[in-house]
Protein backbone atom coordinates (compact mmCIF):
# COMPACT_ATOMS: atom_id res chain seq x y z
CA UNK A 1 0.00 0.00 0.00
CA UNK A 2 1.64 3.20 -1.17
CA UNK A 3 1.52 6.77 0.12
CA UNK A 4 1.52 9.86 -2.08
CA UNK A 5 2.11 13.50 -1.35
CA UNK A 6 -0.55 15.54 -3.13
CA UNK A 7 -1.09 18.61 -0.97
CA UNK A 8 2.16 20.56 -1.37
CA UNK A 9 0.36 23.39 -3.14
CA UNK A 10 -1.99 23.86 -0.18
CA UNK A 11 0.95 23.92 2.20
CA UNK A 12 2.70 26.62 0.18
CA UNK A 13 -0.34 28.84 -0.16
CA UNK A 14 -2.20 28.58 3.10
CA UNK A 15 0.34 26.96 5.40
CA UNK A 16 -0.47 24.24 7.85
CA UNK A 17 -3.35 24.54 10.27
CA UNK A 18 -2.67 24.53 14.00
CA UNK A 19 -4.09 21.99 16.34
CA UNK A 20 -4.91 23.23 19.84
CA UNK A 21 -2.69 21.69 22.52
CA UNK A 22 -4.07 19.59 24.63
CA UNK A 23 -9.81 -14.09 20.57
CA UNK A 24 -6.91 -14.98 22.71
CA UNK A 25 -4.88 -18.21 22.44
CA UNK A 26 -1.36 -19.68 22.05
CA UNK A 27 -0.74 -18.03 18.67
CA UNK A 28 -1.84 -14.64 19.96
CA UNK A 29 0.49 -15.06 22.95
CA UNK A 30 3.40 -15.96 20.66
CA UNK A 31 2.66 -12.95 18.46
CA UNK A 32 2.67 -10.59 21.45
CA UNK A 33 5.83 -12.05 23.01
CA UNK A 34 7.97 -12.84 19.99
CA UNK A 35 6.42 -10.85 17.15
CA UNK A 36 4.59 -11.56 13.92
CA UNK A 37 7.71 -12.93 12.22
CA UNK A 38 7.93 -15.70 14.82
CA UNK A 39 4.33 -16.67 14.17
CA UNK A 40 4.91 -16.73 10.41
CA UNK A 41 8.05 -18.85 10.81
CA UNK A 42 6.26 -21.35 13.02
CA UNK A 43 3.19 -21.67 10.81
CA UNK A 44 5.17 -21.96 7.57
CA UNK A 45 6.65 -25.31 8.68
CA UNK A 46 3.44 -26.86 9.97
CA UNK A 47 2.16 -30.00 8.27
CA UNK A 48 -1.38 -31.27 7.96
CA UNK A 49 -1.08 -33.38 11.12
CA UNK A 50 0.14 -30.35 13.06
CA UNK A 51 -2.78 -28.27 11.84
CA UNK A 52 -5.23 -30.94 12.91
CA UNK A 53 -3.63 -31.15 16.34
CA UNK A 54 -3.75 -27.39 16.81
CA UNK A 55 -7.35 -27.27 15.68
CA UNK A 56 -8.32 -29.99 18.14
CA UNK A 57 -6.43 -28.25 20.94
CA UNK A 58 -7.94 -24.81 20.70
CA UNK A 59 -9.49 -22.04 18.71
CA UNK A 60 -13.05 -20.84 18.64
CA UNK A 61 -15.44 -23.74 17.97
CA UNK A 62 -12.42 -25.97 17.32
CA UNK A 63 -11.37 -23.93 14.29
CA UNK A 64 -8.02 -22.19 13.83
CA UNK A 65 -7.42 -20.26 10.63
CA UNK A 66 -3.81 -20.80 9.64
CA UNK A 67 -3.95 -20.03 5.93
CA UNK A 68 -1.98 -17.16 4.39
CA UNK A 69 -1.55 -15.19 7.63
CA UNK A 70 -3.05 -12.27 9.50
CA UNK A 71 -1.94 -8.60 9.30
CA UNK A 72 -0.06 -7.54 12.43
CA UNK A 73 -0.46 -4.04 13.88
CA UNK A 74 2.69 -1.96 14.25
CA UNK A 75 2.38 0.45 17.15
CA UNK A 76 3.25 4.13 17.11
CA UNK A 77 5.62 5.92 17.16
CA UNK A 78 7.85 3.67 15.00
CA UNK A 79 5.33 1.36 13.36
CA UNK A 80 5.40 3.03 9.95
CA UNK A 81 9.20 3.05 9.97
CA UNK A 82 9.12 -0.71 10.54
CA UNK A 83 6.72 -1.10 7.62
CA UNK A 84 8.72 1.18 5.33
CA UNK A 85 11.91 -0.72 6.11
CA UNK A 86 10.31 -3.48 4.00
CA UNK A 87 8.92 -1.17 1.31
CA UNK A 88 9.68 2.56 1.27
CA UNK A 89 6.74 4.97 1.05
CA UNK A 90 4.25 2.28 1.99
CA UNK A 91 1.49 2.68 4.54
CA UNK A 92 1.13 -1.10 4.82
CA UNK A 93 3.12 -4.08 3.62
CA UNK A 94 2.52 -7.74 2.80
CA UNK A 95 5.44 -9.96 1.87
CA UNK A 96 3.87 -12.60 -0.36
CA UNK A 97 6.33 -15.45 -0.64
CA UNK A 98 7.44 -16.97 -3.92
CA UNK A 99 6.07 -20.32 -5.05
CA UNK A 100 9.22 -22.11 -3.90
CA UNK A 101 8.21 -21.48 -0.28
CA UNK A 102 5.27 -23.88 -0.68
CA UNK A 103 5.51 -27.66 -0.42
CA UNK A 104 4.63 -29.18 -3.78
CA UNK A 105 1.82 -31.76 -3.79
CA UNK A 106 2.29 -35.22 -5.26
CA UNK A 107 0.41 -37.94 -7.09
CA UNK A 108 1.60 -41.52 -6.68
CA UNK A 109 0.00 -44.95 -6.80
CA UNK A 110 0.62 -48.37 -5.28
CA UNK A 111 0.40 -51.56 -7.27
CA UNK A 112 -2.02 -54.22 -6.03
CA UNK A 113 -0.34 -57.58 -6.71
CA UNK A 114 -2.59 -60.01 -8.65
CA UNK A 115 -3.99 -62.87 -6.62
CA UNK A 116 -2.46 -65.33 -9.08
CA UNK A 117 0.10 -65.17 -11.91
CA UNK A 118 -1.39 -63.67 -15.04
CA UNK A 119 -4.21 -62.08 -13.09
CA UNK A 120 -5.60 -58.61 -13.55
CA UNK A 121 -3.74 -55.58 -12.24
CA UNK A 122 -4.99 -52.74 -10.04
CA UNK A 123 -3.44 -49.71 -8.40
CA UNK A 124 -4.60 -47.55 -5.53
CA UNK A 125 -3.91 -43.83 -5.14
CA UNK A 126 -1.60 -42.93 -2.25
CA UNK A 127 -2.50 -40.21 0.26
CA UNK A 128 -1.21 -36.76 -0.78
CA UNK A 129 1.95 -35.32 0.72
CA UNK A 130 1.22 -32.69 3.36
CA UNK A 131 1.15 -29.46 1.34
CA UNK A 132 -0.20 -26.68 3.59
CA UNK A 133 -0.71 -23.11 2.52
CA UNK A 134 2.34 -20.92 3.21
CA UNK A 135 2.09 -18.09 5.73
CA UNK A 136 2.98 -14.56 4.62
CA UNK A 137 3.96 -11.66 6.85
CA UNK A 138 1.70 -8.61 6.67
CA UNK A 139 2.02 -5.33 8.58
CA UNK A 140 -0.23 -2.30 9.08
CA UNK A 141 0.14 0.78 11.32
CA UNK A 142 -1.86 1.00 14.51
CA UNK A 143 -3.71 4.24 15.17
CA UNK A 144 -1.50 7.06 16.42
CA UNK A 145 1.26 9.46 15.34
CA UNK A 146 4.17 7.71 13.63
CA UNK A 147 7.63 9.13 13.03
CA UNK A 148 8.46 9.75 9.37
CA UNK A 149 11.99 8.43 9.47
CA UNK A 150 14.39 11.29 10.23
CA UNK A 151 12.64 13.72 7.87
CA UNK A 152 12.45 17.39 8.87
CA UNK A 153 10.36 20.24 7.44
CA UNK A 154 11.51 23.90 7.51
CA UNK A 155 9.24 26.40 9.27
CA UNK A 156 7.82 29.50 7.62
CA UNK A 157 10.73 31.59 8.83
CA UNK A 158 13.22 28.89 7.79
CA UNK A 159 14.90 29.28 11.19
CA UNK A 160 13.30 26.28 12.81
CA UNK A 161 13.01 22.76 11.47
CA UNK A 162 10.05 20.62 12.39
CA UNK A 163 10.21 16.85 12.57
CA UNK A 164 7.77 15.12 10.22
CA UNK A 165 5.19 12.60 11.40
CA UNK A 166 2.30 10.63 9.95
CA UNK A 167 -1.04 10.54 11.73
CA UNK A 168 -3.00 7.33 11.38
CA UNK A 169 -6.59 7.59 12.56
CA UNK A 170 -8.39 4.53 13.87
CA UNK A 171 -10.55 4.25 10.70
CA UNK A 172 -7.45 4.65 8.51
CA UNK A 173 -5.62 1.95 10.47
CA UNK A 174 -8.55 -0.40 9.95
CA UNK A 175 -8.68 0.47 6.24
CA UNK A 176 -4.98 -0.25 5.73
CA UNK A 177 -5.37 -3.51 7.65
CA UNK A 178 -8.20 -4.46 5.28
CA UNK A 179 -5.99 -3.67 2.30
CA UNK A 180 -3.22 -5.96 3.55
CA UNK A 181 -5.81 -8.64 4.26
CA UNK A 182 -6.83 -8.40 0.60
CA UNK A 183 -3.26 -9.31 -0.38
CA UNK A 184 -3.38 -12.28 1.98
CA UNK A 185 -6.75 -13.32 0.58
CA UNK A 186 -5.24 -13.13 -2.91
CA UNK A 187 -2.37 -15.37 -1.82
CA UNK A 188 -4.81 -17.84 -0.29
CA UNK A 189 -6.77 -17.95 -3.55
CA UNK A 190 -3.56 -18.50 -5.53
CA UNK A 191 -2.83 -21.51 -3.32
CA UNK A 192 -6.40 -22.82 -3.48
CA UNK A 193 -6.40 -22.66 -7.29
CA UNK A 194 -3.13 -24.62 -7.54
CA UNK A 195 -1.49 -26.71 -4.82
CA UNK A 196 -4.60 -26.67 -2.67
CA UNK A 197 -6.80 -27.92 -5.51
CA UNK A 198 -4.28 -30.58 -6.54
CA UNK A 199 -4.08 -31.84 -2.96
CA UNK A 200 -7.86 -31.98 -2.64
CA UNK A 201 -8.21 -33.95 -5.87
CA UNK A 202 -5.56 -36.45 -4.76
CA UNK A 203 -7.23 -36.79 -1.36
CA UNK A 204 -10.54 -37.51 -3.09
CA UNK A 205 -8.95 -40.40 -4.99
CA UNK A 206 -6.95 -41.81 -2.09
CA UNK A 207 -7.53 -45.52 -1.53
CA UNK A 208 -9.61 -46.03 -4.68
CA UNK A 209 -8.74 -49.04 -6.85
CA UNK A 210 -8.18 -48.51 -10.55
CA UNK A 211 -8.40 -51.48 -12.89
CA UNK A 212 -8.64 -54.12 -13.93
CA UNK A 213 -5.84 -53.64 -16.43
CA UNK A 214 -3.43 -55.83 -18.30
CA UNK A 215 -0.36 -54.38 -16.57
CA UNK A 216 0.61 -52.16 -13.64
CA UNK A 217 1.42 -49.38 -16.10
CA UNK A 218 -2.02 -49.59 -17.68
CA UNK A 219 -3.68 -49.57 -14.25
CA UNK A 220 -1.65 -46.54 -13.22
CA UNK A 221 -2.73 -44.77 -16.40
CA UNK A 222 -6.36 -45.28 -15.41
CA UNK A 223 -5.65 -43.59 -12.08
CA UNK A 224 -3.73 -40.79 -13.79
CA UNK A 225 -6.62 -40.18 -16.19
CA UNK A 226 -9.03 -39.91 -13.24
CA UNK A 227 -6.67 -37.49 -11.52
CA UNK A 228 -6.35 -35.35 -14.63
CA UNK A 229 -10.13 -35.27 -15.08
CA UNK A 230 -10.40 -33.49 -11.72
CA UNK A 231 -7.99 -30.72 -12.70
CA UNK A 232 -8.47 -27.62 -14.87
CA UNK A 233 -6.53 -27.52 -18.13
CA UNK A 234 -4.01 -25.09 -16.61
CA UNK A 235 -2.88 -27.86 -14.24
CA UNK A 236 -3.30 -30.87 -16.54
CA UNK A 237 -0.79 -33.67 -16.05
CA UNK A 238 -0.88 -34.19 -19.82
CA UNK A 239 1.40 -31.17 -20.17
CA UNK A 240 5.11 -32.01 -20.55
CA UNK A 241 6.87 -31.23 -17.31
CA UNK A 242 3.56 -30.69 -15.54
CA UNK A 243 5.12 -30.38 -12.06
CA UNK A 244 7.12 -27.40 -13.26
CA UNK A 245 3.92 -25.99 -14.76
CA UNK A 246 2.22 -26.32 -11.37
CA UNK A 247 5.01 -24.32 -9.75
CA UNK A 248 4.96 -21.67 -12.49
CA UNK A 249 1.18 -21.31 -12.28
CA UNK A 250 1.30 -20.82 -8.51
CA UNK A 251 3.96 -18.12 -8.97
CA UNK A 252 1.90 -16.41 -11.67
CA UNK A 253 -1.20 -16.31 -9.47
CA UNK A 254 0.71 -15.09 -6.42
CA UNK A 255 2.10 -12.16 -8.44
CA UNK A 256 -1.36 -11.08 -9.59
CA UNK A 257 -2.01 -9.48 -6.20
CA UNK A 258 0.39 -6.69 -7.19
CA UNK A 259 -2.30 -5.42 -9.55
CA UNK A 260 -4.05 -3.84 -6.56
CA UNK A 261 -1.07 -1.55 -6.01
CA UNK A 262 -0.25 -0.99 -9.68
CA UNK A 263 -3.83 0.15 -10.35
CA UNK A 264 -3.89 2.49 -7.36
CA UNK A 265 -6.55 0.53 -5.48
CA UNK A 266 -4.48 0.67 -2.28
CA UNK A 267 -3.10 4.20 -2.62
CA UNK A 268 -2.94 6.42 0.45
CA UNK A 269 -1.86 10.09 0.41
CA UNK A 270 -0.56 12.70 2.83
CA UNK A 271 -3.17 15.22 3.90
CA UNK A 272 -2.54 18.86 4.81
CA UNK A 273 -0.10 18.92 7.73
CA UNK A 274 -0.95 20.00 11.24
CA UNK A 275 1.58 21.98 13.30
CA UNK A 276 1.91 20.40 16.73
CA UNK A 277 4.69 21.81 18.94
CA UNK A 278 7.88 21.03 17.00
CA UNK A 279 6.20 18.60 14.62
CA UNK A 280 4.54 18.69 11.24
CA UNK A 281 1.96 15.92 11.40
CA UNK A 282 0.63 14.63 8.06
CA UNK A 283 -2.70 12.77 8.34
CA UNK A 284 -3.00 9.79 6.01
CA UNK A 285 -5.99 9.95 3.67
CA UNK A 286 -7.39 7.84 0.86
CA UNK A 287 -7.00 8.85 -2.77
CA UNK A 288 -9.58 8.95 -5.52
CA UNK A 289 -8.31 5.64 -6.93
CA UNK A 290 -8.54 3.67 -3.67
CA UNK A 291 -10.86 0.65 -3.84
CA UNK A 292 -10.13 -1.19 -0.61
CA UNK A 293 -12.95 -3.55 0.22
CA UNK A 294 -14.61 -3.36 -3.19
CA UNK A 295 -12.62 -5.78 -5.38
CA UNK A 296 -12.73 -9.40 -4.16
CA UNK A 297 -9.89 -11.82 -4.81
CA UNK A 298 -11.82 -13.73 -7.46
CA UNK A 299 -11.65 -10.59 -9.63
CA UNK A 300 -7.88 -10.33 -9.21
CA UNK A 301 -6.41 -13.84 -9.04
CA UNK A 302 -7.37 -16.17 -11.88
CA UNK A 303 -5.81 -18.55 -14.39
CA UNK A 304 -4.40 -16.55 -17.31
CA UNK A 305 -6.00 -17.12 -20.71
CA UNK A 306 -4.66 -20.24 -22.45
Amino acid sequence: MRTHKRHAEREASGGPRREPPDRDGPLAHLQRSAGNAAVCQMLSVLRVADLAALTAAGGQHGMLDLHAGTPAAQAAPDGLNTIQANEPSSAGWTGIKMAGAFIAPNFTTSWVRPAKPGGEHFVTVDPPVASPDAVHEALFPAAGDHRWGTKTVPGKDHEHAYTAWHRVSAPMSTLIQSGEQEHLDDAARAYNLTYGLITRVVAGLTGKRFGPASSPVAAEQLATDAFDAGLPSALSVKQPGFRGKWLAMLETLLRQSKLRDLRGWHDIEHGMPITLADRYVYPLETTGTAKIGTVPSDQVVNYPPP
